[in-house]
């Protein structure tokens, strides 16, 4: 089984609350999990459609860094970086 590379966020709450939202996604045919993030997406929706949609920037620590000296960064960017290296190599063939 892969390994799920959305950030986790924990929260705390009381017992009876959970063994409703785990019948609501049950009643759902989705996981705890799923539940949760459809009703905060939900939520997320009505909120932008009464006060404008939301901006993120994105932060430049979260950009993607690839050194001279190792052109395949780290983490998510080494896909990246290899992709961008392949599509490159297939490109100058072509030419």
């Amino acid at each position: 089984m892969g390994k799920n590379l959305e950030p986790q966020f924990a929260f705390r709450c009381d017992k009876k609350t959970i063994q409703k939202l785990e019948h609501i996604a049950e009643k759902n045919t989705r996981t705890r999990n799923q539940e949760m993030k459809h009703i905060i997406k939900k939520y997320i929706n009505e909120y932008e459609a009464e006060h404008g949609k939301i901006i993120i920037e994105e932060k430049e620590e979260n950009k993607r860094k690839i050194s001279p000296l190792n052109p395949f960064g780290a983490g998510l960017a080494v896909g990246d970086a290899l992709g961008e290296i392949v599509v490159d190599k297939i490109k100058q063939k072509r030419d």
